[in-house]
Formats: C-alpha cells, sequence, structure tokens
C-alpha cells in the first residue's frame, strides 16, 4: 500500500513493486516515488527507469523521492550512478525540481548528500528530513504543465510486475 503523507493529495497509483511505488499527485502535477525495504543495483536502476518513462508520461516537472521506507540503501557506486546516468535522463525527460527524502540510516544521509554536491546540472535538487518539509518545498516550485508526448497516457492500472526487464517497458 503507497505510504501517503498527510501532506499530500489524491494521487494515481502508476506502479506496485515490492522495493518501489509511484504515485501521481494528480493536483500538484508531481510524481511521487515510495522507495520500500532493501535496495541494491538492480532495484534501484530499474525502479530509475521507471521514474523517467512515468515522468514523461504524466508531463511533469517535479519528483518527491522519498526513502524513508528503505531498510538496506544501495550505497556502492550508487552517487556516481545517479549523477552520470539518472540525473541526466531524468532532466531529458523534463524534470526541473527534484525532492529528495533522506533515508534512515547515516549512510543514506552521507549518499545523498555527496550525490547533492557533486551533481552537476541546472535542476534543482534539494534533500529533506520528512515529507512534509519536501512538500512544502516543492509547492513553492512551479513550472508549465506539459502535454504528455505522441499521445501518452497513464495506464489503467498500476504495474505489479516481477523484476523481468523485458516486461518493465511501458507503452502507450
Amino acid at each position: 500500500m503507497l505510504h501517503k503523507p498527510r501532506t499530500m493529495l489524491p494521487y494515481v497509483l502508476l506502479l506496485s513493486w515490492p522495493s518501489l511505488i509511484i504515485g501521481y499527485d494528480t493536483e500538484r502535477n508531481w510524481l511521487y516515488t515510495d522507495w520500500r525495504g532493501p535496495q541494491n543495483q538492480d532495484t534501484v536502476q530499474q525502479g530509475c527507469e521507471q521514474m523517467v518513462i512515468f515522468l514523461r508520461a504524466v508531463g511533469s516537472c517535479k519528483i518527491l523521492n522519498d526513502n524513508t521506507n528503505v531498510t538496506v540503501p544501495w550505497i556502492e557506486q550508487g552517487s556516481v550512478w545517479v549523477m552520470d546516468y539518472l540525473l541526466p535522463r531524468l532532466q531529458a525527460a523534463g524534470l526541473h525540481y527534484l525532492a529528495w527524502v533522506y533515508g534512515p540510516t547515516h549512510e543514506s544521509w552521507r549518499s545523498v548528500n555527496m550525490t547533492l554536491a557533486l551533481a552537476k546540472t541546472d535542476m534543482e535538487l534539494e534533500a529533506f528530513p520528512d515529507v512534509a518539509s519536501a512538500c512544502t518545498w516543492l509547492l513553492t516550485k512551479h513550472c508549465p504543465r506539459v502535454t504528455p508526448t505522441h499521445g501518452q497516457r497513464l495506464p489503467s492500472r498500476p504495474l505489479r510486475s516481477p523484476w523481468a526487464p523485458n516486461r518493465l517497458k511501458i507503452s502507450f
């Protein structure tokens, strides 16, 4: 079940995996990503690919990236991958603002801080200790609503795929 903070308005559930839930806040026009449980290279990279796909599909420029439910973070080389691969892809998909909520471990905080400090991008990236603070910050950020490209539309029900890359691709 999607951990839905009190400050979050209605959303559309887009993806439901054991390691990641992605929702779309329809009134605020942002993606909400809820990372859960232990994370590793595969879960993070496959989940981030879905973030890029859904960001394009909904035409948003904001992501609330919640790590409060992560039990074991993927630290090894994760920051480099995020900086070199993920952030440029998210920017190309239309991201302008990323609110990153720290995970519960000290390693998570250190990794997020290092990633954000070294990221070379003109996107606004901020880290927060809780979801409410992240929501408050995102609410101050404005960007035009972009029409989804190429007639894309959201899936009629959440994706509940196991980790099978061939089945993770979403056609719109």
